[in-house]
């Protein structure tokens, strides 16, 4: 809400709600494809699961390795944002006098440990915080931007908007940056298991967060680009420290979400075999995946802190791993919206709605994706995309390994929970599909 409209008043001008807009749909239209998912299974490999349903073993692990990408640049690109905001507010009292690469790498540090262990202890507590601390974040920044609106200027010590591009062309690009604020509204599908009515309460989850994102991101944008001043309004410029407070606060909710689709993501990997073993163990107590949570954590936090070592700003590594993120989410998105109406033809349920949207979607990823690699936008330039192709190449070669030396384990790919009496009966009574029992037996073949 505070730093996507910035992004995409550069290019769009005062069109920028516009470009948030046609990118809400995009994520409906993404959301609605994983839906067709999310309300026949329940799988904590999410979008991963989903794809070897439709496309099969080999796109999965595919999407997998990307998934891997996006929910561990997000996790780091969260935790970089707490960072920042927290040493800016640590300053702003007079709490803090160190240089900004050390606090924000400590800072990192402490947000990671504190997210492995909220993710170790169980979904319910994470989940707990993670929408805690959103709430707060939420109302804080909504409640600057209402005092922008009321007396004029930009938020507190933020950059003026761009709003000198605009036109169709600038409108357009200005969708890439405002598609990528919705990335990760799918990542509710990887509790699917651990939901007590996962058939309803996922797909809600999924389609209410676009639907709320988008009415914060058209609120947060035309506020902005109706006072594009930077801090100019004093009452507005007296709310710094509560915006600072609510954008830490936030950013770390997004790391606890992003490091929690991440961890269950490991985790059955693992128990597929895909991945080492030890990945797939659980808690003896919590039955949570603490292997996974405490592998990732240290991967998450030393690659911002050793970018930081090498003394890169903060700035340009925030902008970096969120360039990471795009492509790994962006490649996620592609193939589960093509295995969509590929799963529903399988299982007999294939409607018209489901190929125009496929049919819509699929192309608008391509573009987006590619504008995104030529848009000459930090972390769409230079080393990212070629570090980010090396990765993918680099799953690519195992997937190759795994299909050429262990065949068995690419049966394995593609658990998920079986349905259950109960499930059905919520399903029938939100509208949801009835025939989970089906899809069960024809296709999870006793794998839940």
């Amino acid at each position: 809400m505070a730093t996507t409209p910035a992004l995409v008043a550069a290019s769009a001008g005062r069109g920028a709600p516009v470009s948030v807009a046609i990118a809400a749909v995009v994520a409906l239209l993404v959301a609605s494809g994983i839906t067709a998912f999310t309300r026949r299974m329940a799988a904590p490999g999410s979008l991963y699961t989903f794809t070897a349903k439709g496309l099969g073993p080999l796109a999965a692990l595919v999407c997998a390795v990307a998934l891997l990408i996006g929910y561990a640049f997000l996790a780091m690109a969260a935790l970089v944002g707490f960072a920042q905001y927290a040493h800016a507010l640590a300053v702003r009292v007079g709490w803090s006098a160190l240089p900004a690469a050390p606090a924000v790498a400590g800072l990192v540090a402490v947000g990671s440990l504190g997210v492995a262990s909220c993710v170790a202890v169980g979904a319910r507590v994470s989940a707990r915080v993670t929408l805690a601390l959103e709430a707060v974040s939420i109302a804080l920044v909504a409640g600057v931007l209402v005092v922008v609106l009321g007396h004029g200027g930009g938020l507190p010590g933020a950059a003026p908007l761009g709003l000198d591009g605009g036109g169709p062309a600038g409108i357009v690009a200005g969708v890439v940056p405002a598609l990528a604020a919705f990335i990760g509204f799918e990542s509710a599908a990887a509790l699917g298991p651990e939901a007590r009515r996962p058939f309803r309460t996922v797909s809600r989850a999924i389609l209410g967060t676009v639907g709320v994102a988008t009415a914060l991101y058209l609120f947060a944008t035309y506020a902005q680009v109706r006072h594009p001043g930077g801090g100019r309004a004093d009452a507005a410029r007296g709310w710094a420290a509560a915006l600072d407070a609510g954008l830490a606060t936030s950013f770390l909710a997004c790391a606890l979400a992003a490091t929690t689709a991440l961890t269950r993501l490991l985790f059955v990997l693992g128990r597929e075999g895909v991945a080492p073993t030890a990945l797939g163990r659980t808690h003896p107590a919590r039955s949570t995946p603490h292997v996974a949570a405490l592998c990732a954590a240290p991967v998450v936090a030393a690659v911002p802190c050793g970018l930081l070592a090498l003394g890169r700003d903060p700035a340009q590594v925030f902008a970096w791993v969120m360039g990471m993120l795009t492509y790994g989410h962006m490649t996620a998105y592609l193939l589960v919206s093509v295995a969509a109406p590929v799963f529903l033809r399988r299982i007999g349920e294939l409607t018209v709605p489901a190929v125009a949207t496929a049919a819509v979607v699929v192309p608008v990823l391509v573009v987006v994706s590619a504008t995104y690699s030529g848009s000459g936008a930090p972390g769409a330039d230079g080393w990212v995309p070629v570090t980010f192709a090396g990765l993918l190449a680099a799953g690519l070669a195992g997937v190759h390994w795994l299909r050429t030396r262990a065949p068995h384990r690419l049966a394995a790919v593609g658990l998920y929970d079986e349905t259950t009496v109960e499930d059905l009966c919520a399903a029938a009574e939100s509208g949801g599909a009835t025939t989970g029992v089906a899809v069960t037996a024809s296709a999870a073949r006793g794998n839940g």
